[in-house]
């Protein structure tokens, strides 16, 4: 070869790679072609037409024979992963005579083309697959989620029924004590009865001469009695005050709403506003009328002898129990206890028309004018940290409670300190003669404070009065005040020992 010029040694290379090239492009079309008919710019009878990619444009622009050596070694290279050939659009067009040839020369790509289908068919039917499982898994995911709620929901109504059997149970220990008492005095008085029976001839007195006692069958004790009974700490002034005479009414004559603090449900009896006044602003708790078909509807779950409605009214309507036990905080708290309560200004009565100078309008007729409690230092109070001697088992079982969590001495020297201050706010109603009966954490304070402020909302509260009532706490069932009492404590410690 040493011999043989440059210029020969070049055409001859480039022979040979331009067969090369026509063998191993016959090959990809799998000897349907000889390689001598190998064409770049094939007819339509050949059967095949190449896929011309932007950047190999130039590899197709001339003929197999004409290109360079490059350009064959290219070829070589690239034929299969990116130079490709496809059957030819007019095969259908196609003589008869050349059609077994045109048969012949594409039936490999005819080949590739059923197995390109066959995977595209393949690959939309995993697709499916896929869109289903993850549809089924989103059903799963949501039905899991629903039955993961049920399941808490039902675990808090299974709690809160725990809870409210085991106050039955503490209640129905308390009626059977309270029960067991009267029975041993009833017996008693039957014996003494019977002693003056035989001495002195019977005669009943009348109801005038003893206006308070309870003329039935069912006992011959005066509710004042049975309420109170094994009861200490009640004064005789609080059993004979009378908190149904006229209340305090509000001093100012103008009063302009500014802006609920609150905002109920529809169906709530109260709703609590800002006002300004004459001399300050205050807080307006305004109430729903209690109407005659409520008093009714409740008529109508009462045992007989059926009450008025009067009565009813007197027992369930939420403006006047409230205003009941306000009443008797003004008249009869003492001084250094006023601080546990909201300080009361007297109530309202609301015209059909607007308050002047307020373009407020509400359905609320009749309210209660308080002074506005405020979050800050200035509505925090401080009192004794001395456990009262009936505090002690409160305070006691919620230290055991505590012992429980992991939380350091100091908070729970906190919340001990926090029960005693509401118990402390609670005995001082209780004295009074007092049972709130709505205890909740919110009642001690405001719900943006974490701070116990005063003791209030005595929407559901009882009020003793000589008069039998025919329901106690918005509950037809009545108990003795020393039950009741022990009941709201217990509702105490439980309100501090979840804080």
């Amino acid at each position: 070869m040493e011999g043989i010029p440059v210029q020969r040694r070049g055409n001859v290379q480039r022979a040979e790679w331009r067969q090369k090239c026509r063998q191993i492009l016959a090959q990809y079309l799998r000897k349907s072609v000889e390689p001598a008919e190998v064409r770049l710019q094939p007819h339509e009878d050949d059967g095949y037409v190449w896929i011309r990619q932007p950047d190999r444009e130039h590899l197709f622009t001339r003929p197999l024979s004409k290109h360079s050596t490059s350009v064959y070694m290219q070829l070589c290279r690239e034929v299969g992963p990116s130079i490709e050939a496809i059957p030819h659009p007019g095969l259908e067009r196609i003589l008869p005579e050349h059609r077994s040839k045109r048969i012949r020369v594409s039936g490999s790509i005819l080949d590739l083309t059923s197995q390109i289908s066959q995977l595209q068919s393949e690959t939309e039917k995993l697709a499916n697959q896929l869109s289903f499982s993850e549809d089924q898994t989103r059903r799963e995911r949501v039905l899991r989620q629903e039955a993961e709620e049920k399941a808490r929901r039902l675990e808090g109504e299974l709690s809160t029924a725990r809870m409210d059997m085991v106050q039955l149970q503490q209640e129905n220990t308390c009626l059977l004590s309270v029960n067991e008492r009267i029975t041993k005095r009833m017996k008693r008085s039957d014996d003494q009865t019977a002693s003056y029976k035989r001495k002195l001839p019977f005669n009943p007195p009348s109801p005038q001469e003893h206006p308070h006692k309870r003329l039935s069958l069912d006992s011959p004790l005066s509710w004042e009695e049975e309420f109170f009974a094994n009861s200490k700490g009640i004064s005789d002034r609080i059993r004979a005050s009378d908190v149904d005479r006229e209340p305090l009414r509000f001093h100012e004559t103008l009063l302009e709403l500014v802006y609920p603090f609150n905002h109920p449900v529809p169906d709530a009896p109260a709703q609590v506003w800002f006002a300004r006044g004459e001399t300050g602003v205050y807080a307006v708790k305004l109430y729903k009328p209690y109407t005659d078909d409520e008093a009714e509807s409740q008529v109508a779950r009462l045992s007989d002898p059926k009450p008025s409605l009067q009565k009813v009214r007197h027992d369930f309507s939420p403006f006047a129990l409230e205003t009941r036990a306000y009443e008797r905080i003004r008249k009869l708290c003492p001084t250094p206890q006023q601080s546990f309560f909201r300080r009361y200004h007297g109530t309202i009565e609301i015209p059909p028309s607007p308050v002047r100078r307020s373009s407020v309008r509400t359905s609320r007729r009749q309210g209660i004018v308080f002074d506005v409690l405020t979050p800050g230092l200035e509505g925090r109070h401080l009192h004794s940290g001395r456990v009262i001697g009936d505090f002690a088992p409160h305070a006691k079982i919620l230290h055991t409670e505590l012992a429980k969590l992991d939380i350091s001495p100091l908070e729970k020297r906190w919340y001990l300190s926090v029960l005693n201050d509401r118990l402390r706010m609670a005995m001082s109603a209780h004295t009074l003669g007092i049972l709130h009966g709505d205890i909740k954490p919110d009642c001690f304070g405001l719900p943006d404070s974490p701070h116990d402020i005063v003791l209030h909302d005595f929407s559901r509260a009882y009020t003793f009065t000589r008069e039998r009532p025919c329901a106690m706490n918005g509950i037809r069932r009545l108990r003795s005040f020393e039950c009741a009492v022990e009941v709201e404590r217990r509702n105490i410690r439980s309100c501090v020992h979840e804080m």
